[in-house]
């Protein structure tokens, strides 16, 4: 039975002494325990030693029997307790390190990953403080949650060409990572993927990238500047709050169907610019909140929701846009945005916005509203007494004077009075006498 057990690749265990036999299975080399079990499987044992500084991991070891074998990999938590591990060398035909294989080891400085490598396990590299450089086999398709979580020395990662996907949390807490470029094939980035980076001050993101998930780059106060992927299509609640030197967003102009989460841009307080795309679902709440440098918001056409405290205490703010498909604007929207001092509205049905929407805003602040809706808005509360600086119409278009639209007539308009032969959807129109969304 053991010249059978012996004939199984082993797993990698830490532990103390030169060579030893612990019974079926296991061997001692130089202070590391290698196992194995049965065809197929294989297991990892607690380390009984906390103070070894360097580590080599042997090719082969020698069985009771006489047997060699040769080692395949390092196993779950193989040197989680090994707090002063500076160093450790391996063959070059080493093929996965399993969950937390290196976890802790707060003084290893650096890795040479072999090339042979396919697999890095969850939390593998997780508190290794002093950790400065990685590079990434090719082998490596996916980074599982938490690889690097906190390695906040960790300066600079080559990745492998072909990683897909990662997990979450994978960079959380790197602090002195300065720059990143995503590979070209990842699709998503996972929740707080980047999270608490306070060091990072730029990121590529691949034309791949269809999905930011939540706080994915939250708590990354170096961040200056962020120009999203091409197609992206969903981003998550916060993932850039916090980002308190960010000045400058921006969302390609072809994005479509995209709505800025709750708290997306929550106490980013030096951004000044938020260049949106031209069609937007909706705005959630606090997505601006404490946004104290922005001065200007033009919401795209499409967006039927300015969430509760959307923009609320943006101290700058001076001009806001609300488009024709605008159906509701929730508490304290605006409320404390103390600069502001020019709303202009295109709904041609006005609704009554939330409880405090506009408090605490310029008490020179105009209402625009569309021509001939004065009446309406006062009559859903958009009244003198909230817009202190009155109340004015959008000048009824030159053009239209000089054309009469009949109630019969179904042709489309500009707002210069030209005829439209193919309206484009979500665009502004006058058809049948009324001003129109398409």
């Amino acid at each position: 039975m053991l010249h059978d057990i012996c004939r199984v690749i082993p797993l990698l265990l830490l532990l103390s002494v030169p060579l030893t036999m612990r019974g079926e299975g296991e061997v001692i080399y130089e202070n590391i325990v290698y196992s194995w079990y049965s065809p197929g499987t294989g297991y990892a044992q607690t380390t009984t030693s906390t103070s070894l500084a360097t580590a080599k991991i042997r090719s082969y070891v020698t069985c009771s029997n006489g047997d060699r074998v040769k080692v395949g990999w390092i196993g779950p938590q193989a040197f989680a307790k090994c707090p002063y591990l500076k160093s450790i060398t391996m063959p070059a035909h080493i093929t996965a390190f399993y969950r937390q294989a290196f976890k802790n080891c707060q003084r290893l400085q650096s890795i040479d990953i072999p090339e042979a490598i396919t697999y890095i396990g969850v939390s593998v590299f997780e508190n290794c403080y002093s950790l400065k450089s990685v590079r990434l086999p090719s082998g490596i398709d996916r980074l599982e949650d938490r690889t690097f979580y906190n390695c906040r020395s960790l300066e600079r990662v080559e990745f492998s060409p072909n990683i897909t996907a990662m997990g979450e949390e994978v960079f959380y807490g790197c602090a002195s990572l300065d720059s990143v470029v995503i590979p070209g094939k990842v699709a998503e980035l996972p929740n707080r993927t980047f999270m608490n980076c306070a060091g990072l001050t730029s990121v590529s993101m691949p034309a791949a990238v269809r999905t930011i998930q939540n706080q994915a780059f939250a708590g990354c106060t170096s961040l200056a500047e962020v120009t999203l992927p091409a197609y992206i299509a969903s981003i998550g609640n916060g993932i850039f709050m916090w980002c308190t030197n960010l000045r400058r967003v921006v969302f390609p102009e072809n994005t479509v169907r995209v709505s800025i989460k709750d708290a997306a841009f929550d106490s980013c307080v030096r951004l000044e610019t938020v260049v949106l795309p031209r069609y937007l679902l909706s705005i959630g709440k606090w997505s601006f909140r404490n946004c104290r440098s922005l001065r200007e918001m033009i919401v795209p056409e499409g967006s039927s929701k300015i969430g509760s405290w959307a923009f609320q205490n943006c101290e700058s703010l001076v001009r806001v846009s609300v488009p024709a498909t605008t159906q509701s604007i929730g508490d304290s929207a605006f409320c404390g945005c103390t600069a502001l001092d020019t709303v202009v509205c295109y709904m041609d049905e006005p609704f009554a916005f939330g409880a405090g929407a506009f408090d605490r805003i310029s008490g020179h602040c105009v209402l625009t509203v569309p021509y001939g809706r004065t009446q309406a808005y006062r009559a859903a509360g958009w009244t003198e007494e909230v817009f202190k600086g009155g109340i004015r119409e959008i000048g009824a278009p030159a053009g239209i004077s000089t054309i009469k639209v009949k109630s019969k007539d179904t042709r489309y308009y500009d707002l210069q009075g030209r005829p439209v032969t193919r309206p484009e959807k979500g665009r502004i129109y006058i058809h049948d006498g009324r001003k129109i969304v398409r």
